[in-house]
C-alpha cells in the first residue's frame, strides 16, 4: 500500500529522473547542507537538486522539511503548491514536530518528539544529533 523511496542525488536532474520513475505522493527533505559539494559544485546546486523532490510532490500533497538547514527552509517556502510541514529544533519557526531534550547516554540517544497532539518519549541506540534529525 505504501512505498518509501530514497532518492540519492548525483547531480542536477538526478532526483527529477527518479521522481519520473516513482512519482511521489509526498516528500521528505531531511538535509540540504554541503555534503558532496565536490560533486555538485555549489550549495545552490545542492539546493536546486533537492528541490526537484519538492517540485514533484503533486498539488495538495505533503512535503515534510527539516527546519535545521537554511536551504531546506528556502525549499519549504518556495513550495506553495503543497502542504508543507516543518520539523526540527529551530526556534522562530512554526514546527509541526519539534525535537526537544536530546540527551546522550552510553546506551544511545534519548529525545522527545513534540506535536500539537502529544509528546513522544523516544530512544535510539544510535549516537549523534544527525541521526535524530
Amino acid at each position: 500500500r505504501f512505498m518509501v523511496v530514497e532518492m540519492g542525488a548525483y547531480g542536477r536532474g538526478s532526483i527529477k529522473r527518479l521522481c519520473a520513475l516513482t512519482p511521489p505522493a509526498a516528500g521528505l527533505i531531511t538535509a540540504v547542507g554541503d555534503a558532496h559539494l565536490e560533486r555538485f559544485g555549489s550549495t545552490e546546486n545542492i539546493k536546486l537538486t533537492k528541490q526537484e523532490l519538492a517540485q514533484a510532490v503533486p498539488p495538495g500533497g505533503v512535503l515534510v522539511v527539516s527546519a535545521e538547514y537554511p536551504n531546506a527552509l528556502r525549499i519549504a517556502r518556495e513550495a506553495t503548491h503543497c502542504r508543507v510541514l516543518l520539523y526540527g529544533t529551530a526556534t522562530g519557526e512554526t514546527l509541526a514536530t519539534r525535537v526537544e531534550g536530546i540527551r546522550f547516554t552510553r546506551q544511545g540517544t534519548h529525545f522527545s518528539l513534540v506535536t500539537a497532539e502529544r509528546t513522544y518519549d523516544c530512544f535510539t541506540p544510535l549516537f549523534g544529533r544527525p541521526n535524530i534529525m
